[in-house]
Protein backbone atom coordinates (compact mmCIF):
# COMPACT_ATOMS: atom_id res chain seq x y z
CA UNK A 1 0.00 0.00 0.00
CA UNK A 2 2.67 2.33 0.69
CA UNK A 3 4.97 1.74 -2.13
CA UNK A 4 1.74 2.08 -4.27
CA UNK A 5 1.29 5.93 -2.60
CA UNK A 6 4.91 6.73 -3.17
CA UNK A 7 4.78 5.51 -6.60
CA UNK A 8 1.73 7.57 -7.39
CA UNK A 9 3.00 10.77 -5.89
CA UNK A 10 6.71 10.03 -7.95
CA UNK A 11 4.26 9.98 -11.02
CA UNK A 12 2.41 12.79 -10.28
CA UNK A 13 5.61 15.25 -9.88
CA UNK A 14 7.27 14.07 -12.52
CA UNK A 15 4.16 15.09 -14.56
CA UNK A 16 3.96 18.25 -12.72
CA UNK A 17 7.54 18.84 -13.82
CA UNK A 18 6.81 17.45 -17.64
CA UNK A 19 4.27 20.72 -18.01
CA UNK A 20 6.56 22.89 -16.24
CA UNK A 21 9.37 22.83 -19.25
CA UNK A 22 6.57 22.34 -21.93
CA UNK A 23 4.70 25.39 -20.14
CA UNK A 24 6.40 28.05 -18.57
CA UNK A 25 10.23 27.07 -18.82
CA UNK A 26 10.36 26.76 -22.28
CA UNK A 27 10.92 30.42 -23.71
CA UNK A 28 8.21 30.06 -26.47
CA UNK A 29 5.54 28.77 -25.20
CA UNK A 30 6.01 31.09 -22.36
CA UNK A 31 5.44 33.99 -24.69
CA UNK A 32 2.89 32.26 -26.42
CA UNK A 33 0.71 32.19 -23.01
CA UNK A 34 1.63 35.54 -21.81
CA UNK A 35 0.25 36.87 -25.73
CA UNK A 36 -3.10 34.64 -25.50
CA UNK A 37 -3.47 36.22 -21.74
CA UNK A 38 -3.38 39.71 -22.95
CA UNK A 39 -5.65 38.86 -25.88
CA UNK A 40 -8.29 37.29 -23.69
CA UNK A 41 -7.69 40.67 -21.18
CA UNK A 42 -7.91 43.45 -24.04
CA UNK A 43 -11.42 41.41 -25.15
CA UNK A 44 -12.76 41.41 -21.78
CA UNK A 45 -11.87 44.84 -21.48
CA UNK A 46 -13.30 45.46 -25.16
CA UNK A 47 -16.23 43.87 -24.26
CA UNK A 48 -17.02 45.20 -20.89
CA UNK A 49 -16.82 48.83 -22.05
CA UNK A 50 -19.04 48.02 -24.96
CA UNK A 51 -21.67 47.06 -22.95
CA UNK A 52 -21.59 49.55 -20.49
CA UNK A 53 -21.74 52.28 -24.11
CA UNK A 54 -24.93 50.12 -25.39
CA UNK A 55 -26.39 50.49 -22.06
CA UNK A 56 -28.44 47.41 -21.31
CA UNK A 57 -31.59 49.11 -19.47
CA UNK A 58 -32.67 50.56 -22.70
CA UNK A 59 -36.77 49.38 -23.87
CA UNK A 60 -39.09 50.35 -25.89
CA UNK A 61 -41.67 53.18 -24.25
CA UNK A 62 -43.52 54.27 -26.91
CA UNK A 63 -44.43 51.95 -30.61
CA UNK A 64 -47.39 51.98 -33.49
CA UNK A 65 -46.74 51.08 -36.70
CA UNK A 66 -47.36 53.76 -39.29
CA UNK A 67 -49.95 51.80 -41.31
CA UNK A 68 -52.12 51.37 -37.98
CA UNK A 69 -52.07 55.24 -37.91
CA UNK A 70 -55.50 56.93 -39.34
CA UNK A 71 -54.61 60.30 -38.24
CA UNK A 72 -51.98 62.38 -35.99
CA UNK A 73 -52.08 66.22 -34.75
CA UNK A 74 -48.99 68.24 -33.31
CA UNK A 75 -49.90 70.63 -30.30
CA UNK A 76 -47.43 73.81 -30.56
CA UNK A 77 -48.22 75.22 -26.85
CA UNK A 78 -44.77 77.33 -27.37
CA UNK A 79 -46.77 80.06 -28.81
CA UNK A 80 -49.06 82.58 -26.58
CA UNK A 81 -51.39 80.76 -28.71
CA UNK A 82 -51.47 76.76 -29.38
CA UNK A 83 -51.11 75.93 -32.88
CA UNK A 84 -52.74 72.58 -34.11
CA UNK A 85 -51.79 70.95 -37.16
CA UNK A 86 -54.01 67.65 -37.91
CA UNK A 87 -52.09 64.86 -40.60
CA UNK A 88 -55.13 62.80 -42.30
CA UNK A 89 -54.61 59.77 -44.03
CA UNK A 90 -57.14 59.34 -46.93
CA UNK A 91 -56.68 56.76 -48.86
CA UNK A 92 -53.01 56.83 -49.61
CA UNK A 93 -52.73 60.48 -49.17
CA UNK A 94 -52.00 62.80 -46.40
CA UNK A 95 -53.89 65.75 -45.30
CA UNK A 96 -52.51 68.82 -43.73
CA UNK A 97 -55.19 70.50 -41.53
CA UNK A 98 -55.52 73.96 -39.45
CA UNK A 99 -58.40 75.85 -38.51
CA UNK A 100 -60.34 75.51 -41.88
CA UNK A 101 -57.81 74.97 -44.53
CA UNK A 102 -56.68 71.90 -45.83
CA UNK A 103 -53.23 71.44 -47.69
CA UNK A 104 -52.45 67.47 -49.76
CA UNK A 105 -49.07 67.38 -48.93
CA UNK A 106 -46.28 64.38 -50.16
CA UNK A 107 -45.89 61.58 -48.49
CA UNK A 108 -42.09 62.32 -47.48
CA UNK A 109 -43.24 65.06 -46.00
CA UNK A 110 -45.32 63.40 -43.58
CA UNK A 111 -42.34 60.34 -43.66
CA UNK A 112 -40.30 62.27 -40.52
CA UNK A 113 -42.96 62.46 -38.36
CA UNK A 114 -43.69 58.73 -38.95
CA UNK A 115 -40.12 57.51 -38.74
CA UNK A 116 -40.56 58.41 -34.75
CA UNK A 117 -43.53 56.60 -33.73
CA UNK A 118 -42.76 53.09 -34.35
CA UNK A 119 -40.12 52.84 -31.33
CA UNK A 120 -39.56 55.68 -29.09
CA UNK A 121 -36.67 53.95 -26.64
CA UNK A 122 -35.85 55.29 -23.36
CA UNK A 123 -32.11 55.22 -22.03
CA UNK A 124 -30.54 55.22 -18.78
CA UNK A 125 -29.64 59.02 -17.55
CA UNK A 126 -25.61 58.85 -16.22
CA UNK A 127 -25.08 62.77 -15.73
CA UNK A 128 -27.22 65.64 -17.03
CA UNK A 129 -24.90 68.75 -18.18
CA UNK A 130 -27.63 70.84 -17.02
CA UNK A 131 -29.91 70.54 -14.04
CA UNK A 132 -33.50 68.32 -14.75
CA UNK A 133 -36.34 70.79 -15.45
CA UNK A 134 -38.51 68.96 -13.31
CA UNK A 135 -41.15 71.41 -13.62
CA UNK A 136 -41.01 72.55 -17.42
CA UNK A 137 -44.08 72.18 -19.13
CA UNK A 138 -44.51 70.53 -22.12
CA UNK A 139 -43.55 72.08 -25.66
CA UNK A 140 -45.42 69.97 -27.84
CA UNK A 141 -48.19 67.38 -27.56
CA UNK A 142 -48.64 64.71 -30.35
CA UNK A 143 -51.62 63.14 -30.41
CA UNK A 144 -51.67 60.08 -32.63
CA UNK A 145 -55.02 57.98 -33.85
CA UNK A 146 -55.38 54.39 -35.08
CA UNK A 147 -57.49 53.15 -37.81
CA UNK A 148 -59.45 51.36 -34.44
CA UNK A 149 -60.42 54.89 -33.18
CA UNK A 150 -57.66 54.37 -30.09
CA UNK A 151 -55.77 57.46 -29.34
CA UNK A 152 -51.91 57.20 -27.96
CA UNK A 153 -50.02 60.47 -27.09
CA UNK A 154 -46.92 61.81 -25.42
CA UNK A 155 -45.56 65.40 -24.81
CA UNK A 156 -42.42 66.67 -25.50
CA UNK A 157 -40.97 68.79 -22.79
CA UNK A 158 -36.96 69.57 -22.97
CA UNK A 159 -33.74 68.34 -24.20
CA UNK A 160 -30.46 68.04 -22.35
CA UNK A 161 -27.10 66.71 -22.81
CA UNK A 162 -25.68 63.56 -21.16
CA UNK A 163 -22.48 65.07 -19.70
CA UNK A 164 -20.77 61.59 -19.98
CA UNK A 165 -21.89 60.49 -23.57
CA UNK A 166 -22.52 63.52 -24.72
CA UNK A 167 -25.91 62.54 -25.89
CA UNK A 168 -28.44 64.69 -27.28
CA UNK A 169 -31.60 63.93 -24.94
CA UNK A 170 -34.86 64.72 -25.52
CA UNK A 171 -37.55 64.37 -22.55
CA UNK A 172 -40.68 62.86 -22.95
CA UNK A 173 -43.57 62.76 -20.92
CA UNK A 174 -46.50 59.68 -21.16
CA UNK A 175 -49.69 60.02 -20.10
CA UNK A 176 -50.47 58.85 -16.59
CA UNK A 177 -46.72 58.78 -15.83
CA UNK A 178 -45.05 60.66 -13.43
CA UNK A 179 -41.66 60.79 -14.43
CA UNK A 180 -40.06 61.91 -17.70
CA UNK A 181 -38.46 59.31 -19.86
CA UNK A 182 -34.84 60.83 -21.48
CA UNK A 183 -35.41 59.60 -25.67
CA UNK A 184 -31.72 59.82 -27.72
CA UNK A 185 -32.42 62.52 -30.43
CA UNK A 186 -33.60 66.22 -31.02
CA UNK A 187 -37.64 65.21 -31.38
CA UNK A 188 -37.97 68.93 -30.61
CA UNK A 189 -36.59 69.55 -34.34
CA UNK A 190 -38.38 66.58 -35.59
CA UNK A 191 -41.72 68.06 -34.28
CA UNK A 192 -41.80 71.47 -34.72
CA UNK A 193 -43.10 72.80 -38.22
CA UNK A 194 -44.71 75.59 -39.99
CA UNK A 195 -47.90 75.28 -41.72
CA UNK A 196 -47.55 77.81 -44.33
CA UNK A 197 -44.37 75.49 -45.18
CA UNK A 198 -46.78 72.71 -46.49
CA UNK A 199 -48.97 75.15 -48.72
CA UNK A 200 -48.47 76.49 -52.46
CA UNK A 201 -46.82 79.87 -52.65
CA UNK A 202 -46.54 79.77 -56.64
CA UNK A 203 -48.09 82.36 -58.55
CA UNK A 204 -48.00 81.78 -62.11
CA UNK A 205 -48.22 79.00 -63.65
CA UNK A 206 -45.94 79.83 -66.83
CA UNK A 207 -42.84 81.96 -67.03
CA UNK A 208 -43.88 85.68 -68.24
CA UNK A 209 -41.60 85.23 -71.28
CA UNK A 210 -44.15 82.29 -72.30
CA UNK A 211 -46.93 85.46 -71.79
CA UNK A 212 -48.04 86.66 -75.70
CA UNK A 213 -50.96 89.03 -74.55
CA UNK A 214 -51.90 91.08 -71.10
CA UNK A 215 -54.86 92.65 -70.12
CA UNK A 216 -54.26 94.99 -67.02
CA UNK A 217 -58.14 96.11 -65.62
CA UNK A 218 -57.60 99.17 -63.38
CA UNK A 219 -60.74 100.67 -61.55
CA UNK A 220 -60.78 103.83 -63.87
CA UNK A 221 -59.08 102.45 -67.36
CA UNK A 222 -58.18 98.95 -68.99
CA UNK A 223 -54.71 98.65 -71.08
CA UNK A 224 -54.20 96.31 -73.80
CA UNK A 225 -50.49 94.75 -74.37
CA UNK A 226 -49.48 92.37 -77.07
CA UNK A 227 -46.17 90.73 -77.47
CA UNK A 228 -44.59 90.04 -81.51
CA UNK A 229 -41.23 88.50 -81.28
CA UNK A 230 -40.17 89.95 -78.14
CA UNK A 231 -41.22 93.30 -78.25
CA UNK A 232 -44.14 94.72 -76.02
CA UNK A 233 -46.52 96.84 -77.41
CA UNK A 234 -49.51 98.85 -75.87
CA UNK A 235 -52.27 98.04 -78.39
CA UNK A 236 -55.19 99.87 -76.29
CA UNK A 237 -57.28 101.65 -78.51
CA UNK A 238 -58.62 105.37 -78.12
CA UNK A 239 -55.90 106.45 -76.51
CA UNK A 240 -52.30 106.87 -77.33
CA UNK A 241 -49.16 105.88 -75.46
CA UNK A 242 -45.67 104.52 -75.40
CA UNK A 243 -44.43 101.44 -73.60
CA UNK A 244 -40.90 101.76 -72.46
CA UNK A 245 -39.86 98.83 -73.08
CA UNK A 246 -36.87 97.68 -71.28
CA UNK A 247 -38.85 98.48 -67.89
CA UNK A 248 -42.17 96.91 -68.87
CA UNK A 249 -39.79 93.54 -69.31
CA UNK A 250 -38.10 93.96 -66.67
CA UNK A 251 -40.93 94.68 -64.29
CA UNK A 252 -42.77 92.29 -65.87
CA UNK A 253 -40.09 89.26 -65.40
CA UNK A 254 -39.80 90.00 -61.81
CA UNK A 255 -43.02 88.11 -61.87
CA UNK A 256 -41.61 84.62 -62.62
CA UNK A 257 -39.38 85.08 -59.05
CA UNK A 258 -42.90 86.18 -57.25
CA UNK A 259 -43.98 84.06 -54.47
CA UNK A 260 -46.47 84.36 -51.43
CA UNK A 261 -45.02 84.63 -48.22
CA UNK A 262 -48.04 85.61 -45.63
CA UNK A 263 -50.94 83.75 -46.68
CA UNK A 264 -54.49 85.97 -45.98
CA UNK A 265 -56.34 82.97 -44.24
CA UNK A 266 -59.03 85.61 -42.71
CA UNK A 267 -62.66 85.87 -43.98
CA UNK A 268 -63.15 85.24 -48.55
CA UNK A 269 -66.45 87.58 -48.28
CA UNK A 270 -64.44 90.98 -47.38
CA UNK A 271 -63.42 90.55 -51.09
CA UNK A 272 -65.90 91.63 -52.84
CA UNK A 273 -65.85 93.37 -56.34
CA UNK A 274 -65.55 96.60 -55.29
CA UNK A 275 -62.47 96.36 -53.47
CA UNK A 276 -60.69 95.24 -56.70
CA UNK A 277 -57.89 97.79 -57.83
CA UNK A 278 -56.28 95.91 -60.63
CA UNK A 279 -56.54 92.56 -62.22
CA UNK A 280 -53.68 91.48 -64.78
CA UNK A 281 -54.93 88.17 -67.07
CA UNK A 282 -51.52 86.66 -68.72
CA UNK A 283 -52.32 84.68 -71.47
CA UNK A 284 -50.03 82.27 -73.70
CA UNK A 285 -51.32 80.60 -76.96
CA UNK A 286 -52.52 77.50 -74.82
CA UNK A 287 -53.26 79.11 -71.06
CA UNK A 288 -53.65 81.76 -68.88
CA UNK A 289 -53.41 83.71 -65.18
CA UNK A 290 -55.24 86.35 -63.56
CA UNK A 291 -54.06 87.55 -60.95
CA UNK A 292 -56.55 89.86 -59.02
CA UNK A 293 -55.22 92.47 -55.88
CA UNK A 294 -58.16 93.64 -53.41
CA UNK A 295 -57.60 96.68 -51.56
CA UNK A 296 -58.14 96.03 -47.98
CA UNK A 297 -57.69 98.73 -45.07
CA UNK A 298 -54.17 98.07 -44.43
CA UNK A 299 -53.02 95.93 -46.93
CA UNK A 300 -53.41 94.31 -50.33
CA UNK A 301 -54.64 90.85 -50.82
CA UNK A 302 -53.39 88.99 -53.59
CA UNK A 303 -55.21 86.05 -55.72
CA UNK A 304 -53.65 83.69 -58.14
CA UNK A 305 -56.06 81.94 -60.59
CA UNK A 306 -53.00 79.33 -60.95
CA UNK A 307 -53.36 78.96 -57.04
CA UNK A 308 -56.69 79.09 -56.88
CA UNK A 309 -57.29 77.88 -52.97
CA UNK A 310 -54.48 80.65 -51.48
CA UNK A 311 -54.83 84.25 -51.26
CA UNK A 312 -51.46 86.16 -50.15
CA UNK A 313 -51.30 89.53 -48.20
CA UNK A 314 -48.81 92.52 -49.20
CA UNK A 315 -48.16 95.90 -48.12
CA UNK A 316 -49.20 97.62 -51.26
CA UNK A 317 -50.04 96.98 -55.07
CA UNK A 318 -46.58 97.81 -56.23
CA UNK A 319 -45.17 95.34 -53.79
CA UNK A 320 -46.97 93.03 -56.32
CA UNK A 321 -47.19 94.30 -59.71
CA UNK A 322 -45.72 96.53 -61.88
CA UNK A 323 -46.04 100.51 -61.81
CA UNK A 324 -47.52 101.51 -64.92
CA UNK A 325 -47.13 104.49 -64.65
CA UNK A 326 -43.41 104.12 -64.70
CA UNK A 327 -43.83 101.98 -67.86
CA UNK A 328 -46.23 104.04 -69.89
CA UNK A 329 -45.59 108.11 -71.23
CA UNK A 330 -48.42 109.44 -72.80
CA UNK A 331 -47.34 110.98 -76.25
Amino acid sequence: MAKTKTANSIFMRKLAQFFYRITLKNRFIRWIWLLALGIFGVRMATERGLAWRKDPSVKTVFSIAPNDIASFKIDNIQRDEIEEITFVKADSVWLVVKNNVTVRVPNDSVQRFLNVFPKIESVAVRKLSENPQTDALPIFEIFIFDKNGAKHSFSIVYEAKDSVSNELLTFIKLPNERFLQGVRGDLTSVFRCNFDDFRNRKILNFPTAAATSLTVEMPNDTFFFNRIDTIWRCQKPARTTIIQHFVFKNRLENLDILRGQNFYDHDHDLLTPPKIIAKWTLRTPTDSTILTVFQLDRNVVLHSSANEKSYFQFDSLTSVLPDLQAILLKK
